[in-house]
């Protein structure tokens, strides 16, 4: 190669690469304006968001947070539990751990998605367990920011299934912001309650209904969520054929509430089935009864009939405090429910 042509292919590669360049950006921004316009789930958002990474492979290092960033997205484009939104999320943590190191506060938001897409003690232990060790090492074990994401995992771990190894895992959390909360914010706090909370709803979650009553118990003392507590109280003494008990914790009527002239229902105890099957949804409608009860509860349709059957049994035992209307108590119809779960296998 002579000099002459050298010279030639310094002087237009700048002009060329610029051209490509202002290209790459275009289409990475109409690639992200369809993104954020597009709906939280589909095939338009996962397509949108695998163009933007392909374009932002063009204009960014492999080692740039913008890539992380943009795995991340297209990772939760994809169907909870599904395969795809786990490899990409595998690969996102990967990236942030070549960036950041493996101990950084930054791998946390991917370790917490990974664990809630895993269905396997193991996964769900290890991926938890990590996440809990570095925000540890940040904050401290005896901390209240420590216990609030203790918190977090108990909730998360169960968001989705609650399979037996999930329900371990939550109450093995939920124990111990438990114990942190009450050592430092004592027993009317709203931490303290919300824990006890989750534990009594894991055991009921398990029919380990008597075992619930303790953890009600202790989260009465919180204003705040007392009156949840009161309502898992009548559903387990529901369960437990103890009438008059179930009676004694009937939630009172709010005077804030039956003041106002319009209020919607709120949801009290609100379990989903888990462990049916490997996919399927079901879907029924039902009342809200003035008493906050459900009524009428009627399947809609379904994948099959373990899933319509599954769906009917839980929402029976759902309670709420009922909608108001001029200050009285009210039914509410038609209300829908669907359930819809995918466990995809490695």
């Amino acid at each position: 190669m002579n000099w002459i042509s050298v010279f030639l292919i310094i002087v237009a590669t700048p002009s060329f690469s610029d051209t490509t360049r202002t290209d790459n950006i275009k289409n990475f921004n109409a690639a992200q304006t369809c993104f954020k316009s597009a709906s939280l789930f589909g095939q338009k958002r996962i397509t949108c968001a695998q163009d933007s990474l392909n374009a932002g492979l063009l204009i960014f290092e492999d080692s740039n947070p913008n890539i992380i960033f943009l795995t991340h997205n297209l990772a939760m484009s994809h169907p909870r539990l599904s395969e795809k939104r786990y490899e990409f999320l595998q690969r996102a943590l990967k990236l942030s751990e070549e960036l950041h190191g493996d101990e950084s506060i930054e791998l946390i938001d991917l370790l917490m998605d990974l664990a809630n897409e895993e269905h396997e003690n193991r996964y769900i232990n290890k991926n938890y367990k990590r996440a809990s060790n570095i925000y540890a090492h940040k904050v401290g074990r005896e901390s209240l920011a420590y216990a609030e994401f203790c918190l977090q995992i108990s909730e998360e771990a169960v968001s989705y299934l609650n399979t037996k190894g999930r329900l371990r895992t939550s109450s093995k959390y939920a124990l111990v912001a438990s114990e942190i909360f009450v050592k430092q914010s004592g027993r009317s706090s709203d931490g303290y309650g919300k824990a006890n909370l989750r534990l009594a709803k894991n055991q009921m979650a398990i029919k380990k209904n008597r075992k619930a009553i303790p953890y009600l118990k202790n989260a009465l003392d919180n204003p705040t969520v007392s009156k949840f507590a009161r309502g898992f109280l009548v559903t387990v003494y529901d369960r437990l054929n103890e009438p008059a008990l179930a009676m004694s914790y009937s939630v009172s009527v709010d005077p804030q509430i039956s003041a106002n002239k319009n209020t919607s229902y709120e949801v009290l105890f609100k379990n989903l089935p888990g462990g049916i099957g490997r996919s399927g949804w079901a879907e029924v409608v039902y009342t809200i009864t003035k008493l906050g009860f459900t009524d009428d509860v009627q399947v809609v349709d379904g994948s099959g009939r373990g899933a319509k059957q599954a769906l009917l049994k839980a929402v029976s035992e759902w309670r709420f405090t009922p909608a108001y209307i001029d200050g009285k108590a009210v039914d509410t119809t038609g209300v829908v429910a669907k359930y819809r779960w995918n466990v995809h296998t490695r």
